[in-house]
Formats: C-alpha cells, structure tokens, sequence
C-alpha cells in the first residue's frame, strides 16, 4: 500500500470537470468601497480599498439606487432610478407604491 493516494480514471474525470467548471465561471466583482454615510470612497493609506463579491454588488445597487436616472451623461439612460420623481406628487399610496415597485426592479 503506497503513502501516496491513487486515484481511479473516473477520479480524474471528475477532477478535470471541476476544473473546467472553474476556469469558465464568471469573473468576482470589485468594486471600489464606498462610505454611503460620507457619500465618499473609503481610503487606506492613501489608496482606495477594493471590495470583491457580495460587498461589491451591494455598492453597485446601493449607488445605482441613489442616482437619479437621466440626470448626468456620464451613465446611461438605463442607470439609476427615477423614485425621486414621486416626490410631491399627489398620488395614491397604492399607485406609489407600485411605482417604487417598478423603478426598483428597473435600477
């Protein structure tokens, strides 16, 4: 009995399949940090702090979120909410509600 593991032809199958599946998956996200109480980036030493995964996702929805849509050229017309045009109307609260619904899932 070797020390060593031995592995069987399906064994190596499987590993090479895994390796596969992980070389294709699609890159994490990153993003730059951001302090949302400040509604600035978050330095280190001078540097900006990258997050990665989860963290990141939340910082793009967060901001797209919080960017009124149509407002700056610099993101397109598909970037960002409109919630912030309910603001002082006379609306229903059912009808407002079902607005901010939809501007959410549009964001």
């Amino acid at each position: 009995m070797s020390i060593f593991p031995t592995f069987t032809d399906e064994d190596i199958k499987v590993i090479e399949e895994v390796k596969n599946e992980l070389n294709t998956n699609e890159e994490i996200p990153r993003e730059y940090a951001w302090d949302f109480q400040k509604n600035e980036n978050i330095l280190k030493d001078g540097k900006f702090v990258v997050v990665e995964g989860l963290e990141a996702l939340n910082i793009w929805i967060r901001k797209a979120l919080i960017t009124e849509r149509y407002r700056y050229l610099a993101y397109t017309t598909d970037y960002g909410s409109e919630i912030e045009s309910l603001v002082g109307k006379n609306y229903s609260k059912e009808l407002t509600k079902s607005e901010i619904k939809r501007f959410l899932k549009e964001a």
